[in-house]
């Protein structure tokens, strides 16, 4: 017969690692759409001539 104890304990840790998961997920999902914003004002306000300002600014393409 298996610990009734043990049983919950692994579905407490299983849900415990569920929250985790899906806090930082959002977390990540959200910090990736701010820097593909912030990306997508830079290429506009470049007029899509990043690779030229960025070379203007002396940033090493290669």
């Amino acid at each position: 017969m298996t610990d009734p104890g043990l049983f919950v304990v692994l579905v407490l840790g299983g849900l415990l690692a569920t929250w985790l998961v899906w806090r930082w997920t959002r977390r990540i999902l959200r910090l990736l759409l701010l820097l593909a914003l912030v990306g997508g004002a830079i290429w506009l306000w470049t007029g899509g001539r990043l690779p030229e300002a960025l070379a203007a600014l002396g940033v090493p393409l290669e």
